[in-house]
């Protein structure tokens, strides 16, 4: 009964670990551990960042795109009496497959960034991003993929 019972108690914590195959990422909670993070632009995203948009484009070009937004240091706009700032823009880029090809990319300083719209055009991903001051709006067209970013202006 007693080998019968532990016979049982290790095939409990068999399937508890194995889950449908996974064997990784599934340790109990007392083996998880934090690490201090110290690559000072992958924390500026991480901390600073916002999702402006992504988007899974696997049919249309077997990318996914995603665009985030970094401020900068308040008063980093320099106009005179507020503490507006300027942004960097990211793009991430990467394909699908068993050894995933990534890149990512920064732009700026751009003032007040907005993404308009982000597609496929004849299989390549692209980002519209506005930018710029009410009344002097700035367009670009971010042709985006794993080798650059070919920027181009678009009219208003």
């Amino acid at each position: 009964m007693i080998r019968r019972l532990a016979l049982s108690g290790v095939l409990l914590t068999l399937s508890a670990t194995i889950v449908d195959g996974q064997t990784v990422g599934v340790r109990p909670v007392s083996e998880l551990r934090a690490q201090s993070v110290s690559d000072s632009a992958l924390l500026n995203v991480v901390v600073n960042g916002r999702l402006m948009k992504e988007q899974n484009l696997a049919r249309e070009a077997r990318l996914f795109v995603r665009v985030v937004e970094v401020a900068g240091e308040s008063g980093s706009a320099k106009t005179e009496g507020t503490d507006e700032v300027v942004s960097w823009i990211y793009v991430a880029v990467s394909d699908y497959g068993e050894v995933v090809e990534q890149r990512a990319y920064r732009l700026g300083p751009v003032y007040d960034p907005k993404v308009e719209r982000l597609v496929a055009e004849n299989r390549t991903p692209v980002v519209y991003l506005a930018y710029g001051a009410r009344g002097n709006r700035r367009r670009a067209r971010l042709a985006v993929d794993l080798k650059g970013i070919t920027i181009s202006a678009t009219p208003p």
